[in-house]
């Protein structure tokens, strides 16, 4: 990581090389881990909240008893990695994130109009709606690379 951080060709100024030592050391603090399973806990309101704005705006039952049971694993995880098994729970959430960070995706995918599809090409791509699957997947995204680093900042700490 220290590699990656002072790879550049020209030598760093002092407040320069105070920041990537800085920047290092938290990307492999237990602060970057703590801070992490509170961002997941944000993630799973986030998770809640799309499938509220789908039954509020589809009146779609299966999307807010969907985002519930999941945002309510998400929490779950946060728990076990706090007071049960760091590793265990961590590691569950990135692999739960990443397969939520490819079912946002595909919906992202879809929600340009079937229409705007179809229609022959005039210079312009098909818009997608960005909310909310344009957002989870984003989300996602910070989350799984997130917990990528807060499980190698543990490993690199046991």
């Amino acid at each position: 990581l220290k590699s990656i951080l002072f790879s550049s060709k020209v030598p760093p100024t002092g407040a320069q090389l105070q920041g990537r030592l800085a920047m290092a050391d938290y990307l492999m603090s237990e602060q970057m881990v703590h801070d992490c399973e509170k961002f997941m806990i944000f993630y799973a309101i986030l998770v809640f909240c799309g499938g509220l704005m789908g039954f509020i705006k589809a009146k779609s039952k299966a999307s807010l008893i969907a985002s519930s049971i999941i945002a309510t694993v998400i929490v779950g995880l946060v728990y076990v990695a706090l007071e049960v098994n760091q590793m265990f729970g961590l590691g569950s959430l990135m692999v739960l994130s990443l397969i939520l960070m490819v079912m946002f995706k595909g919906k992202w995918d879809k929600s340009a109009q079937t229409s705007d599809l179809a229609a022959p090409l005039d210079g312009q791509a098909p818009s997608k709606k960005f909310m909310p699957f344009g957002l989870l997947t984003c989300m996602s995204l910070v989350a799984v690379i997130w917990l990528c680093l807060s499980l190698a900042a543990i490993v690199k700490g046991s």
